[in-house]
């Protein structure tokens, strides 16, 4: 099995677009230097795999077991960011090795829509203590969860299909503006925001800094990435508008 230098490991990561890239892949290329020293025959689809249990096993038990405190807050983000240090290790490792493939990412697309659905239900659970209030119906529940469910997987669903899309049609978003409105060429930012995993974590924390205002947190997040979803979509209409 060939060795690899952890310079080597660096460098097959992503390219930097943001500053959860440089920490995530810095993250990862220390799990894959070590992970290579203790199972050298370990395959980028074993870390898709571990990465999703680790998911589902922490959003269980916080889900089920865990009290909503400061404390369990913290320790669930925590949790989550190590296991998408993973997600992040597994195509960083498909490169190092030269081992890239249509199911690799198949099985990390599919896979990373049940991490959002369970990151979806961990803000529920988060902010459904809130719903005690009368002011609530039972209708405005069904909503409120359904939008906090929907939004995530539709922003990032749109995302990987419009990219998908536009690479087929062999179309570059940011060289491609002259279909664009300028109003939506200015979205870049929030298109930038919505994109990184590591941003969705921030909304467990912003809960924990401003604990009374969860439930306006939770549903403006589900309303923000549905927005994001359709506004993707358009945007890729008009890209590829003749």
């Amino acid at each position: 099995m060939e060795t690899y230098l952890f310079n080597e490991i660096l460098r097959s990561r992503k390219k930097p677009e943001n500053y959860w890239y440089r920490i995530y892949y810095y993250a990862s290329s220390v799990i894959i230097y070590f992970l290579l020293k203790i199972c050298p025959d370990i395959r980028p689809n074993d870390l898709t795999v571990i990465s999703f249990l680790m998911n589902i096993i922490f959003s269980i038990w916080y889900i089920v077991y865990a009290e909503i405190t400061t404390f369990s807050l913290i320790t669930i983000y925590l949790l989550l960011n190590l296991a998408h240090i993973f997600d992040c290790a597994d195509g960083q490792l498909a490169k190092l090795t030269n081992s890239c493939s249509l199911m690799g990412e198949w099985l990390d697309h599919s896979l990373d829509c049940f991490k959002i659905f369970f990151f979806s239900l961990i803000i529920i659970h988060i902010i459904q203590p809130g719903f005690d209030d009368p002011y609530y119906s039972h209708n405005s529940l069904i909503y409120m969860f359904a939008v906090i469910i929907a939004g995530p997987l539709i922003n990032y669903y749109t995302r990987w299909l419009s990219l998908k899309f536009i690479d087929q049609q062999n179309v570059i978003l940011k060289n491609n503006k002259s279909n664009t409105p300028s109003w939506m060429s200015g979205s870049k930012f929030l298109f930038s925001i919505l994109d990184e995993y590591g941003n969705h974590l921030l909304i467990i924390l912003l809960i924990v800094i401003i604990p009374e205002s969860k439930i306006i947190i939770g549903f403006s997040y589900g309303i923000l990435t549905i927005s994001m979803g359709l506004l993707r979509i358009m945007k890729v209409g008009f890209l590829l508008k003749k």
